[in-house]
């Protein structure tokens, strides 16, 4: 399982060195629902843009599920950050061509564009009517609290994350 975590910046995460130092113990377990039965088990490595990071990953003592604490900064299988992410999507066409890694990013502007109708069937509207227009309803979601926190309660609520549905999400 893999659940996203707040963490202050991509800055901080990195200076810390170890994960375990920034990303805080699940307290229940999302699988069997047991409190206080997680412990470390390892790390692993992956790039969120030019830079990589360590993942903390802790496994339940009571039924064995791993769960990745992926920090919120970060998308789930995807190399860009969430904030290079917006940046693109809320850009012009002008900006967007003339911005780095576009291509790739265009590439996420389209499964955006694919999974925006399973989001809205799920999620409904976000303070107020719902943004049937692409780049409105990713506006809509980056209100109230920001793009991040929206992101992580989608995940947990829904089990979906911004341009996907990934198993690594929801509960066994």
């Amino acid at each position: 399982m893999q659940v996203l975590c707040t963490v202050k910046s991509i800055t901080t995460y990195i200076a810390a060195c170890n994960p375990f130092d920034v990303v805080e113990r699940p307290e229940v377990c999302p699988v069997c629902g047991q409190r206080g039965g997680f412990h470390r088990h390892g790390k692993y490595k992956r790039y969120v843009g030019n830079d990589q990071i360590d993942v903390a990953r802790f496994r339940c003592k009571h039924c064995g599920t791993t769960v990745s604490m992926l920090p919120d900064f970060a998308l789930p299988y995807r190399y860009r950050s969430l904030a290079e992410t917006d940046a693109y999507f809320q850009a012009s066409k002008e900006q967007r061509r003339n911005m780095a890694n576009a291509d790739l990013l265009q590439r996420y502007w389209l499964r955006w564009t694919q999974h925006i109708r399973m989001l809205q069937s799920c999620m409904g509207s976000i303070g107020g009517s719902l943004n049937r227009e692409a780049l409105g309803y990713w506006r809509q979601l980056s209100r109230g609290g920001g793009l991040a926190q929206t992101h992580a309660r989608m995940i947990e609520r829904y089990g979906l994350s911004l341009l996907g549905r990934y198993r690594c999400h929801a509960a066994a």
